[in-house]
């Protein structure tokens, strides 16, 4: 009977532990996201876009973004005709 008690005991200590450590560290994430200073992306065209052979363009960009060394930028160039595009 004794032996139960202390498993019980034991169990309860186990989880209340495990319960405090668990608030802890899941109580830091928002805070070291906040002090990380976040995500910085920034795009820029470095000159105007230039058309190569005819139905190719190349638009020159400097791309800038501390959370990875690779980054997918998409361009959609417009082109006018008449008085539409």
């Amino acid at each position: 009977m004794r032996a139960r008690l202390r498993t019980r005991v034991a169990a309860v200590v186990v989880a209340i532990v495990a319960g405090g450590v668990l608030a802890v560290f899941a109580a830091s994430g928002p805070a070291v996201a906040f002090f990380s200073g976040g995500l910085f992306l920034d795009v820029h065209v470095e000159s105007p876009a230039t058309l190569v052979r005819g139905a190719a363009v190349d638009v020159p960009l400097e791309v800038t973004c501390n959370a990875s060394p690779n980054a997918f930028v998409s361009v959609t160039v417009t082109q006018r005709s008449g008085s539409g595009v």
